[in-house]
Protein backbone atom coordinates (compact mmCIF):
# COMPACT_ATOMS: atom_id res chain seq x y z
CA UNK A 1 0.00 0.00 0.00
CA UNK A 2 1.36 3.16 -1.12
CA UNK A 3 0.35 6.79 0.14
CA UNK A 4 1.14 9.34 -2.35
CA UNK A 5 0.51 12.27 0.26
CA UNK A 6 3.56 14.07 2.41
CA UNK A 7 2.70 17.11 4.10
CA UNK A 8 5.78 18.66 2.72
CA UNK A 9 8.39 18.49 0.82
CA UNK A 10 11.23 16.77 3.10
CA UNK A 11 8.51 14.09 4.13
CA UNK A 12 7.77 13.92 0.37
CA UNK A 13 11.51 13.20 -0.33
CA UNK A 14 11.19 10.31 2.79
CA UNK A 15 8.58 9.16 1.23
CA UNK A 16 9.67 8.63 -2.38
CA UNK A 17 13.06 7.50 -1.13
CA UNK A 18 10.94 4.54 0.80
CA UNK A 19 8.72 3.63 -1.87
CA UNK A 20 11.95 2.99 -4.38
CA UNK A 21 13.94 1.15 -1.47
CA UNK A 22 11.29 -0.95 -0.64
CA UNK A 23 10.43 -1.69 -4.29
CA UNK A 24 14.00 -2.68 -4.84
CA UNK A 25 14.25 -4.84 -1.69
CA UNK A 26 11.46 -6.91 -2.44
CA UNK A 27 12.53 -7.22 -6.63
CA UNK A 28 16.17 -8.54 -5.47
CA UNK A 29 13.75 -11.35 -3.43
CA UNK A 30 12.04 -11.92 -6.38
CA UNK A 31 8.93 -11.16 -3.94
CA UNK A 32 5.87 -10.98 -5.99
CA UNK A 33 3.91 -7.58 -5.50
CA UNK A 34 0.68 -5.72 -6.16
CA UNK A 35 0.15 -2.64 -5.77
CA UNK A 36 -2.47 0.02 -3.93
CA UNK A 37 -1.73 3.38 -4.54
CA UNK A 38 -3.73 5.83 -3.49
CA UNK A 39 -4.05 9.66 -2.61
CA UNK A 40 -5.91 12.14 0.18
CA UNK A 41 -8.60 12.10 -2.65
CA UNK A 42 -8.62 8.85 -4.65
CA UNK A 43 -7.24 5.07 -5.99
CA UNK A 44 -4.72 5.88 -8.11
CA UNK A 45 -3.74 2.34 -8.92
CA UNK A 46 -4.04 -1.36 -8.12
CA UNK A 47 -2.38 -3.98 -9.87
CA UNK A 48 -2.44 -7.42 -9.92
CA UNK A 49 0.88 -9.41 -8.85
CA UNK A 50 3.85 -8.19 -10.48
CA UNK A 51 7.33 -9.58 -10.87
CA UNK A 52 10.50 -7.55 -10.28
CA UNK A 53 10.60 -5.72 -13.61
CA UNK A 54 7.11 -4.47 -13.85
CA UNK A 55 7.19 -3.60 -10.20
CA UNK A 56 9.94 -1.23 -10.81
CA UNK A 57 8.20 0.12 -13.91
CA UNK A 58 5.19 0.97 -11.83
CA UNK A 59 6.68 1.96 -8.33
CA UNK A 60 9.30 4.54 -10.59
CA UNK A 61 6.15 5.69 -12.54
CA UNK A 62 4.11 6.34 -8.98
CA UNK A 63 7.11 8.21 -7.67
CA UNK A 64 6.60 11.03 -10.45
CA UNK A 65 2.88 11.26 -8.83
CA UNK A 66 3.39 12.13 -5.39
CA UNK A 67 2.00 14.97 -4.01
CA UNK A 68 1.89 17.66 -1.19
CA UNK A 69 -1.18 17.42 1.18
CA UNK A 70 -1.10 19.61 4.82
CA UNK A 71 -4.40 18.08 6.51
CA UNK A 72 -6.19 20.71 8.90
CA UNK A 73 -6.65 17.98 11.07
CA UNK A 74 -4.22 16.78 13.85
CA UNK A 75 -3.91 13.80 15.50
CA UNK A 76 -2.09 13.05 18.92
CA UNK A 77 -2.33 9.56 18.31
CA UNK A 78 -3.62 7.03 15.89
CA UNK A 79 -6.26 4.61 17.22
CA UNK A 80 -5.53 1.35 18.49
CA UNK A 81 -8.10 -0.38 17.56
CA UNK A 82 -6.83 -3.84 18.96
CA UNK A 83 -7.04 -2.26 22.36
CA UNK A 84 -10.68 -0.72 21.32
CA UNK A 85 -11.84 -4.31 20.65
CA UNK A 86 -10.45 -6.06 24.24
CA UNK A 87 -11.28 -3.04 26.21
CA UNK A 88 -15.23 -3.27 24.42
CA UNK A 89 -15.07 -6.81 25.27
CA UNK A 90 -13.55 -6.77 29.12
CA UNK A 91 -16.33 -4.49 29.73
CA UNK A 92 -19.03 -6.42 28.13
CA UNK A 93 -18.33 -9.48 30.97
CA UNK A 94 -19.09 -6.92 33.81
CA UNK A 95 -23.00 -6.78 34.67
CA UNK A 96 -23.14 -2.80 35.96
CA UNK A 97 -24.66 -0.16 34.25
CA UNK A 98 -21.03 2.12 34.28
CA UNK A 99 -19.68 -0.85 32.40
CA UNK A 100 -22.29 -1.20 30.57
CA UNK A 101 -22.20 2.23 28.92
CA UNK A 102 -18.88 2.19 28.96
CA UNK A 103 -18.94 -0.59 26.24
CA UNK A 104 -21.23 1.37 24.74
CA UNK A 105 -19.48 4.27 24.07
CA UNK A 106 -16.36 2.09 22.90
CA UNK A 107 -18.68 0.42 20.50
CA UNK A 108 -19.51 3.55 19.03
CA UNK A 109 -16.12 4.17 18.90
CA UNK A 110 -15.58 1.44 16.81
CA UNK A 111 -18.33 1.93 14.26
CA UNK A 112 -17.17 5.41 13.71
CA UNK A 113 -13.52 3.96 12.91
CA UNK A 114 -15.49 1.38 10.25
CA UNK A 115 -17.45 4.03 9.08
CA UNK A 116 -14.98 6.51 7.82
CA UNK A 117 -12.23 3.95 7.12
CA UNK A 118 -15.00 2.52 4.57
CA UNK A 119 -14.81 6.01 2.98
CA UNK A 120 -11.04 6.16 2.73
CA UNK A 121 -9.10 5.58 -0.32
CA UNK A 122 -6.68 3.69 1.41
CA UNK A 123 -9.30 1.23 2.10
CA UNK A 124 -10.95 1.59 -0.88
CA UNK A 125 -7.41 0.43 -2.96
CA UNK A 126 -7.17 -2.42 -0.65
CA UNK A 127 -10.39 -3.93 -1.64
CA UNK A 128 -9.54 -3.75 -4.91
CA UNK A 129 -6.05 -5.11 -4.71
CA UNK A 130 -7.30 -7.91 -2.73
CA UNK A 131 -9.91 -8.82 -5.28
CA UNK A 132 -7.18 -9.00 -7.54
CA UNK A 133 -5.03 -11.03 -5.63
CA UNK A 134 -7.36 -13.09 -3.74
CA UNK A 135 -5.03 -14.74 -0.63
CA UNK A 136 -3.29 -14.26 3.07
CA UNK A 137 -0.68 -11.84 2.13
CA UNK A 138 2.28 -9.46 4.00
CA UNK A 139 0.98 -5.80 3.51
CA UNK A 140 3.66 -3.21 3.95
CA UNK A 141 2.48 0.03 4.40
CA UNK A 142 4.23 2.84 2.78
CA UNK A 143 2.75 5.80 4.48
CA UNK A 144 3.22 9.10 5.90
CA UNK A 145 -0.06 8.32 7.75
CA UNK A 146 -1.60 11.59 7.42
CA UNK A 147 -5.17 11.47 5.98
CA UNK A 148 -4.98 7.60 6.02
CA UNK A 149 -4.02 6.91 9.85
CA UNK A 150 -7.36 5.84 11.02
CA UNK A 151 -8.13 4.02 7.77
CA UNK A 152 -4.72 2.41 8.11
CA UNK A 153 -5.07 1.55 12.15
CA UNK A 154 -8.49 -0.31 11.07
CA UNK A 155 -7.44 -1.56 8.06
CA UNK A 156 -4.51 -3.12 9.80
CA UNK A 157 -6.65 -4.83 12.23
CA UNK A 158 -8.62 -6.55 10.26
CA UNK A 159 -6.29 -8.06 8.13
CA UNK A 160 -4.19 -9.31 11.22
CA UNK A 161 -7.36 -10.78 12.52
CA UNK A 162 -7.81 -12.52 9.15
CA UNK A 163 -3.80 -14.09 9.46
CA UNK A 164 -2.28 -11.23 7.31
CA UNK A 165 1.26 -9.42 8.29
CA UNK A 166 0.73 -5.74 8.72
CA UNK A 167 4.55 -4.08 8.36
CA UNK A 168 4.84 0.03 8.39
CA UNK A 169 7.60 1.30 6.66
Amino acid sequence: MINLAAKNEEDLDKLGYNIIVSAISLAKNNIPVALAVYDHESVKMTTPLLQSRGLMLKVLKTTQELVIFADPLKYLNTADVSRLRSNTHRLGLVKNQASQVLAEVLQLEYRNLNNNAKLNPASKALLEVFRKADKQSNILIISQCNHDAEALAFNAFQLAQKGNTVIYV
